[in-house]
Formats: structure tokens, C-alpha cells, sequence
């Protein structure tokens, strides 16, 4: 049995408590592993969009393209930054660090860069035959704040 003490939580005893239920799986929501859906997710197509018309592209580079393409910045550029992770993994970008001595004389940090692979056009394509591109990124105008009808 587990005790409080000044260091440790009484939530802490509670967790450690049941750390054999959760090791064993018999919570599924700490086990099973969550479905994808099969083809891009929206930010990964706009990405696609973004890295076939340019040389290479930059997580940051990306986020003001969505933002001035699309009016609207990213909640959270965290997202951004999986996205493109993902997409080199599955073979749809390549990705590599900028040299260190053109960060160091710009003065900031290293950037990893991304170009799209032939698989990555090929998948932008594909989408776009699929009529999932035309739905990539929200239009601002479905997002801008509703006006209410003028009464008299």
C-alpha cells in the first residue's frame, strides 16, 4: 500500500495503484491504436500544394503560405510540424538540415528543409482525381463570422 508523504501526492499512490491495470491492457484506450483513415488529411494536401510549386519549403515558410493563401494562420503549428513529419515518413517529402553556417549567419536557428518526391506528386494527383484537393484547406469565407440579418 502506497502512503502519502510531503514528496509524494496522494494522486501518486492512486496512479501507482493502478499501474498494473494499466500495464497489462485491460484499458483499452492505452492500447489500441487509432484507425487512419485512408488517403492525405487536409493539412497534409495543402502541404503537397505548397512543396509542388516550390524548391524547398520550411515548417515556417509553410505556415505563412497557409496564412496568406488562406487568410487564417494555424492554431497550433505543432500540428504543422507532425503533418510533415509524417509525410517523409510515408516517402511523400524528403527532408533534410539546412548547413549550420547559413543559419549561423543569418542568425537563427537550422531549418529543416522538405522537397517533394515524385510519390508526393503522384499522391497530390491522385487526390486531386479523387476530388479530395478542392477540399484541402478551408475557404476563409466558410469561416468568417456570420452577419446577422438587418430587421426594421
Amino acid at each position: 500500500m502506497c502512503r502519502p508523504s510531503p514528496r509524494r501526492a496522494a494522486h501518486a499512490c492512486r496512479i501507482d495503484e493502478l499501474s498494473p491495470v494499466l500495464a497489462n491492457g485491460k484499458i483499452s484506450s492505452y492500447n489500441a491504436v487509432m484507425p487512419r483513415r485512408p488517403g492525405l488529411l487536409p493539412l497534409e494536401l495543402a502541404i503537397l500544394r505548397i512543396a509542388a510549386s516550390a524548391t524547398e519549403i520550411h515548417g515556417f515558410g509553410v505556415a505563412a503560405e497557409l496564412r496568406d493563401s488562406h487568410g487564417s494562420g494555424l492554431t497550433a503549428h505543432g500540428t504543422l510540424y507532425k503533418a510533415l513529419t509524417r509525410l517523409a515518413a510515408r516517402g511523400l517529402l524528403t527532408a533534410r538540415w539546412e548547413p549550420a553556417d547559413l543559419a549561423e549567419e543569418q542568425g537563427r536557428p537550422r531549418r529543416r528543409l522538405y522537397r517533394i518526391t515524385d510519390a508526393g506528386r503522384t499522391a497530390l494527383v491522385q487526390a486531386s482525381v479523387d476530388g479530395l484537393a478542392t477540399r484541402a484547406v478551408p475557404s476563409p469565407a466558410r469561416h468568417a463570422p456570420r452577419r446577422r440579418p438587418v430587421t426594421p
